[in-house]
Parts: C-alpha cells; sequence; structure tokens
C-alpha cells in the first residue's frame, strides 16, 4: 500500500489496521475526522448505530450494567476488574461534569 500524501507528512495520523475502510469519526461539535479507522463491519452501519441508538461508550455501560447485574453476589478477579473500571469512568464522568 502506498502512503497518502498526507500521511507522507503526519504519520501519526495514519491508522493502519488489517483493512482499509475509510470511516468518519465524530469528534464533538458537529465536527468530523476522517481517517483509517478499521471496523469489522460495515462503516455506514457503524456511523448510523453510533447517530441514531448510542455511542460506543453507552452500549459499553449498558453491557457493564448488564455483566454486573448478571454477576451479582459474585466475587472473583474478573469481577472486580469491572467493577473498577466502571468506579473509574463514573469518576471521570463527574469530574467532567463538575468542571462544565
Amino acid at each position: 500500500m502506498t502512503p497518502s500524501f498526507f500521511s507522507q507528512f503526519f504519520p501519526w495520523l495514519n491508522v493502519q489496521g488489517l483493512s482499509s475502510r475509510d470511516v468518519s469519526v465524530d469528534v464533538g461539535h458537529g465536527t468530523r475526522l476522517t481517517s483509517h479507522f478499521h471496523f469489522s463491519g460495515d462503516p455506514r452501519i457503524e456511523e448510523e448505530v453510533v447517530e441514531k441508538v448510542a455511542s460506543y461508550g453507552k452500549q459499553l455501560g449498558v453491557l457493564s450494567e448488564v455483566v454486573l447485574a448478571l454477576a451479582e453476589g459474585k466475587e472473583d478477579e474478573k469481577v472486580n476488574r469491572l467493577k473498577k473500571m466502571v468506579a473509574d469512568i463514573e469518576k471521570i464522568k463527574e469530574k467532567v461534569v463538575a468542571n462544565v
């Protein structure tokens, strides 16, 4: 694969993986950054799901809630790691909201 003109001068912005699908990523405030992010699925589907259903973070949050509910009363290393991760994410959310 020949590098693009842009990536020759800004190589740190060129992310390459197993496929070469371009997707558009919303970076906030209506701004879009188009780069080479690689998903196993169809980028058009990914974009519509994120725009109309839930962001990746929201999807992961729902899945974390379900896993923790299923693991209720179970204490092992994996459950504790997930609990810590969820708690750390909540702390970041609280900090960001407090600074708005």
